[in-house]
């Protein structure tokens, strides 16, 4: 999808290969367990391994700027924010010109989700396979706006 120059990288064609597959797996038992706090490297190591293949995988740089954490904060306290809780165990990426962020909330309504992402502007996608913070439990989305969408919202919350 374009919208204003920039694109909207389209992620529904990635699917996890067998490396990360069995990594989630492994830190899914490790989590379920409740042995995590016994073993909080082990923890770390596939909580980062996990989430580098997923910025791979999406292209997503890391928001050395705090571009998109800013950005979050920003709209969070607003008319604008989310009706229902949808953020959970957020991270904050950049993708060319484009603020990213994660979500892995463990339930969230696909209706409200719906509903912010035409208000929003912002691009949303469901990638749950791709959950790297308590994997299979978790759910993940992407939710991307493009310089153009975060203007938008920019105007909007400034208005109020």
């Amino acid at each position: 999808m374009c919208l204003g120059g920039e694109i909207f990288m389209n992620y529904t064609n990635l699917k996890p290969d067998r490396q990360f597959l069995e990594a989630a797996q492994l830190l899914k038992a490790l989590l379920d367990k409740q042995e995590s706090s016994k073993r909080p490297k082990e923890r770390k190591f596939f909580e980062s391994f996990l989430q580098k293949k997923f910025e791979t995988a999406f292209s997503l740089s890391a928001d050395r700027k705090k571009l998109a954490y800013n950005f979050y904060f920003r709209f969070i306290n607003t008319d604008f924010s989310p009706k229902e809780k949808i953020f959970d165990h957020q991270d904050y990426y950049q993708r060319g010109r484009n603020l990213v962020i994660v979500s892995q909330p463990y339930v969230f309504k696909e209706a409200e989700l719906d509903r912010w992402e035409k208000e929003s502007g912002a691009s949303i996608t469901i990638a749950n396979e791709w959950g790297y913070y308590y994997p299979s439990e978790a759910n993940l989305f992407i939710i991307e706006f493009t310089p153009q969408a975060k203007a938008a919202m920019d105007k909007r919350t400034r208005s109020r």
